[in-house]
């Protein structure tokens, strides 16, 4: 029995090495996560369920946290550097949806994302299909970023002993740390905007060139009218050179 035992184990070993190492062909298969790795183990690419979404190396504690499913990229040590994802799912009175081809900065978010965003309910709706650049700090400076953005958004990134500034205080802590670079803000956005936020429909699409503060500078867009506008603004937002055609009186 001891033998017969010690035959079934060699066997099974044997069988266990050579499929490892050999081509093996499926029609179909299920499963919830793939992982690409290189030949030390070093995790390069993820396909994933909601239920497996985790981000690597340090992001392990959001596994199972979304609603999104796709893919990961990581880089040479193993941490997430963008992605495929996408969700979607009917809602009372309308649709909440989105899909995104996203690219991070080293060990930060995304600096470039390509996305479609759709939400819509029986009252309002917003639809945007477009390219965004992002500029972010650099690593070494995540964790000052990141600590503001508690403070800034307490309910979704802080607890109760966090404290609650006002909008006034925040901005200027925003705009100083803009000034420094450490702060993510978006610089350039291509693309479509559209919906009704229970003010009349909108709908733009065009150019949007945007100083280090997020706030644009250049826009070349198409209105709701279907009018072709091209705006020169100042830092306050004021048009100093406006379009092509002149508004009717």
């Amino acid at each position: 029995m001891a033998v017969l035992l010690l035959l079934n184990v060699i066997l099974l070993t044997i069988l266990f090495k050579s499929s490892t190492n050999t081509v093996q062909k499926f029609e179909e298969i299920d499963v919830e996560r793939i992982n690409i790795v290189e030949s030390d183990g070093t995790l390069k690419l993820a396909l994933f369920n909601s239920a497996k979404l985790k981000r690597g190396l340090d992001g392990d504690k959001r596994q199972g946290t979304g609603t999104i499913s796709g893919m990961w990229f990581y880089n040479e040590e193993g941490y997430e550097a963008g992605g495929l994802v996408f969700d979607g799912k009917k809602v009372s009175g309308g649709q909440n949806s989105g899909i995104g081809l996203m690219f991070d900065g080293y060990r930060q978010d995304q600096t470039i994302a390509l996305q479609h965003n759709e939400k819509k309910d029986s009252i309002t709706s917003y639809y945007e299909d477009g390219l965004r650049i992002m500029s972010r700090p650099d690593r070494s400076d995540v964790k000052e970023e990141y600590d503001f953005y508690k403070l800034k958004y307490p309910d979704t990134f802080g607890d109760e002993n966090t404290p609650r500034y006002t909008k006034e205080v925040l901005d200027s802590m925003d705009m100083e740390l803009a000034r420094q670079y450490k702060v993510a803000k978006q610089r350039i956005y291509l693309g479509s905007v559209r919906g009704n936020k229970g003010e009349g429909w909108f709908d733009n699409s065009g150019l949007y060139i945007k100083n280090k503060y997020g706030k644009d500078m250049i826009k070349i867009y198409v209105d709701k009218d279907n009018n072709p506008r091209i705006e020169i603004l100042d830092t306050l937002g004021q048009a100093v050179k406006y379009n092509l055609i002149p508004d009717s009186k």
